[in-house]
């Protein structure tokens, strides 16, 4: 909770934010509801600060965002957010300029986590970090040393720290950062290399996008095996979604699909079902069906937090593919 403001406050004490760190055009991926930007006059040499959040694109791709633009990226607990945290601290290093600095903070997986996962605190985080473990309790753990090796060609390492302002660790299983003084986090600053790295950014650009299509491919291959044994069941599935993989969904389950729906539909009477309809989600609520698979690619968290809560469909009758 306004942990922006906690990390600003901390460092108005060290002068490297006020002199190198803080200083000219930045970008707060991540910012909204306790924005960077609050802070200009605090840390006098940064001139301006863009607010990314989700209204202007996912932060893992950064869109429109012009390669070195920046005089530095600032985020505060965001890249736990991200579906592959390797390729979205890629891009963020891509839109600095050379000599430009990356300013990161996440949260511990010790303090903040604690052993439970999915994460207790906050359900949206995919992945918890910690500086270095050879081994760690959660099945989603990032070693901040280890991804930080991949990216040595482009950067160089000025800072991790863990920082646990006010933590009690005597505290156990509940969300100290509601408190307003205390940080459970790692931080990490990050330079740009000044020297020309246009050839070892393209060859991280295209292992990024080999690595990414390999898989996609994989797990593709393993949703299609998955759709495959649902056929076999004697049951009836309204399917959220018509884009590429529902479309493999109607071909493989055919009649067992009752019904597709999606924000995009057009029909709300579930009175008559046809398959060639795409229904609204509200529709959902009248319609007879077993289970409910969701087709949409990297939404399936929340759209299955929506049909839940929103349109009443029970958890153990939603189906997802982790893809």
């Amino acid at each position: 909770m306004l942990e922006q403001s906690k990390a600003a406050r901390r460092r108005f004490y060290n002068g490297n934010f006020h002199n190198r760190y803080f200083c000219g055009d930045g970008i707060d991926i991540g910012g909204r509801p306790d924005p960077f930007s609050q802070y200009i006059g605090v840390f006098p040499l940064v001139k301006s600060v863009k607010i990314w959040d989700l209204e202007d694109g996912d932060a893992q791709f950064m869109r429109g965002c012009e390669d070195e633009t920046y005089d530095f990226v600032v985020s505060s607990h965001c890249l736990e957010h991200m579906c592959n945290v390797e390729e979205a601290l890629f891009n963020w290093i891509r839109i600095i300029k050379k000599g430009g600095y990356l300013i990161i903070t996440v949260p511990d997986e010790d303090m903040y986590e604690q052993q439970q996962w999915p994460s207790v605190c906050n359900p949206d985080h995919k992945w918890t970090f910690t500086i270095y473990k050879q081994k760690s309790w959660s099945q989603k753990s990032i070693n901040i040393l280890d991804l930080l090796k991949r990216f040595a060609e482009m950067v160089e390492i000025e800072k991790v720290e863990k920082i646990s302002e006010f933590y009690n660790h005597n505290v156990k299983h509940k969300d100290q950062t509601f408190h307003v003084n205390i940080e459970s986090a790692i931080e990490f600053i990050l330079r740009k290399k000044s020297e020309s790295v246009e050839i070892e950014v393209q060859k991280k650009r295209e292992y990024i996008e080999l690595k990414a299509a390999k898989s996609f491919s994989s797990q593709f291959s393993e949703a299609f095996n998955k759709i495959s044994k649902l056929s076999k069941k004697n049951a009836k599935y309204v399917v959220y979604g018509y884009g590429s993989m529902g479309q493999v969904i109607d071909k493989l389950l055919g009649e067992q699909v009752v019904a597709f729906v999606d924000k995009k539909g057009i029909f709300n009477d579930s009175t008559i079902l046809k398959r060639e309809n795409i229904y609204m989600p509200d529709a959902i609520k009248d319609m007879l069906y077993d289970y409910v698979i969701i087709s949409v690619l990297g939404r399936e968290e929340e759209i299955a937090e929506e049909l839940i809560k929103t349109y009443g469909v029970k958890k153990e009758k939603i189906i997802t593919f982790e893809i």
